[in-house]
């Protein structure tokens, strides 16, 4: 079970924020490993492209594709770096 959304805060000083980040909801049909969908076989394969980069199937690409995991509601983006020097967590 995962939340509706993620919220990742600094701490700040003396237990008050100073920077925040409310994530986008959380997919509800995410999945969480490696579980390929039998009916949608040609979107779930692992493939190598031309540079031998591992490409990912569509239903768990955001485990490594940092802009789809903020799309899909894992992953928060401190552009600011207000959190201990951290730009993405």
């Amino acid at each position: 079970m995962l939340p509706d959304r993620f919220v990742v805060g600094d701490g700040g000083r003396r237990d008050q924020a100073t920077h925040t980040v409310v994530g986008a909801p959380v997919d509800t049909q995410l999945k969480l490993g490696l579980d390929p969908d039998p009916a949608n076989a040609a979107q779930e394969e692992f493939t190598l492209d031309a540079d031998g980069n591992l490409i990912m199937g569509a239903s768990i690409r955001w485990m490594g594709d940092f802009d789809e995991a903020l799309a899909k509601g894992m992953a928060g983006d401190h552009s600011a770096g207000a959190v201990r020097g951290a730009r993405r967590l």
